[in-house]
């Protein structure tokens, strides 16, 4: 098969796990499976048929708003599907090989990758990283490397000798497990100490201190903290990190670079264009819709979702509280994803014979229509 059938097959797969990376940002922090119900509309709940949910395609063809109710939809659904997609075209890029130990390794990559972009939206709106997708993260660490030795193994010598090098300490200690302690383990230093220092009250004892960092307390009730939640309330609105469609079709197009060359300009060109095409509001001058491209707001997937309006009312209050260093300088779900990124993006080498590097070279410097792609 030629390379563009590859790179093309790798980006529908990247984009339909992308596809699923949308539910779990939506319905994790919200405690909703994400297997039932079936995908709907947030606001008028009817449930999506095939022709809804084709990854990428579905959003354009009906031109950003809901078949059902024509309520707007957010593009933050489609970048998001679109940055996934362009992360495994640029994993495969960069590590495919020709035997099953390079396919392990990109699929592995690939789906952490994609699993990395769930965390970051995820904590973007709700200040948290669920254990779900630290756990996953970690099985698919661990998973690679021993499905990898196992390859290696089959393989013959030249392949073992050369995965115990790259998955092992001494020909026997794996590195994951070693990663996850080590690495985990600083980063769980890291917020513990910084929770003491940040988060100690005046003349508090350090026990106690040391306790709540453990133990989440009950809000004190009274006249002194409602009138404290009133205050909060007249404050303005806390900062808070959002993605605008503009930053996120750069970071594809920065990702699809190595193999488009000068085409992940016009991609980005192509976005902004249809962002005017599909997301222009009655009597709205085209230069002011392509201004809203560039607003992070736009990038907002909560509007008009109730549910998701009030994660982000608590997400506000916790960014408020957060600037006065009551929840410490980090939190503790950074120290648990930390377990899992050690090793899920140490192994960025093709592991096994000169004949396969070769292969994974020569993967790496395609020919396209567009011309010689250089190899990053």
């Amino acid at each position: 098969m030629p390379d563009w059938f590859w790179y093309g097959t790798v980006f529908c797969y990247g984009a339909m796990v992308g596809s699923f990376c949308n539910v779990l940002i939506y319905r994790l922090p919200l405690g909703i499976s994400v297997v039932a119900p079936p995908s709907h509309c947030p606001r008028c709940r009817t449930y999506l048929g095939i022709w809804d949910n084709i990854p990428l395609l579905s959003f354009l063809f009906l031109r950003a708003r809901c078949r059902y109710c024509r309520a707007p939809i957010s593009w933050r659904y489609f970048l998001v599907e679109l940055l996934s997609a362009s992360l495994w075209v640029c994993v495969f890029h960069r590590l495919s090989g020709d035997t099953g130990i390079s396919w392990v390794g990109v699929v592995a990559q690939a789906l952490f990758a994609s699993l990395l972009i769930a965390v970051i939206f995820i904590d973007l709106d709700h200040f948290l990283i669920p254990d779900e997708l630290n756990w996953a993260g970690a099985a698919l660490a661990a998973g690679r490397d021993l499905l990898c030795l196992a390859l290696a193994r089959q393989a013959g010598n030249g392949y073992w000798s050369d995965a115990l090098r790259e998955f092992t300490y001494g020909g026997w200690l794996p590195r994951f497990l070693v990663g996850a302690v080590v690495y985990g383990g600083l980063l769980f230093a890291i917020s513990f100490f910084t929770f003491l220092y940040y988060a100690r009250g005046e003349n508090e004892p350090l026990a106690q201190t040391a306790r709540r960092f453990w133990v989440e307390e009950e809000e004190e009730e009274g006249p002194a903290a409602t009138e404290e939640a009133e205050t909060e309330e007249e404050e303005a609105e806390p900062v808070r990190l959002r993605f605008s469609p503009a930053f996120l079709a750069l970071v594809s197009a920065l990702l699809l670079a190595p193999v488009l060359r000068a085409w992940a300009a016009a991609l980005v060109l192509a976005l902004a264009l249809a962002f005017v095409a599909l997301s222009r509001r009655p009597g709205e001058p085209p230069a002011a819709t392509l201004g809203r491209f560039f607003r992070a707001d736009e990038g907002d997937a909560a509007g008009g979702n109730p549910d998701a309006e009030i994660n982000a009312a608590e997400a506000d209050q916790f960014a408020r509280e957060a600037e006065t260093g009551r929840h410490g300088g980090m939190g503790l779900g950074d120290a648990k994803l930390a377990v899992a990124i050690e090793r899920d993006i140490a192994h960025t080498t093709p592991v096994g014979s000169p004949a396969e590097e070769a292969g994974a070279a020569q993967r790496r410097a395609p020919v396209f229509p567009f011309g010689p792609v250089e190899a990053v």
